[in-house]
């Protein structure tokens, strides 16, 4: 998780992105976490379909988890630019 947010910070975001996909793939509350970073991230990329698979995936694998409020948050913030004109 320190390598994807230091990726982040140097805006090297194919590494950030590869970095928080790997700890995606683990399991337990980490993963949930680098989830959420992934979504994000791809927010900043504007990428919003792939930000959507990434709050999607979570809340599939943690739908009460401690980011599940936060993704669907996230994701109704998605849905909401994607429907305005």
């Amino acid at each position: 998780l320190l390598l994807a947010n230091l990726a982040t910070e140097a805006a090297d975001y194919a590494a950030a992105a590869d970095a928080y996909a790997h700890l995606a793939a683990q399991e337990g509350h980490l993963a949930d976490r680098a989830l959420l970073e992934l979504g994000r991230l791809h927010v900043v990329r504007d990428d919003g379909d792939e930000a959507a698979v990434a709050y999607e995936r979570l809340l599939e694998r943690s739908p009460t988890g401690a980011y599940a409020v936060t993704a669907r948050a996230e994701l109704r913030s998605l849905n909401a630019v994607e429907a305005a004109p």
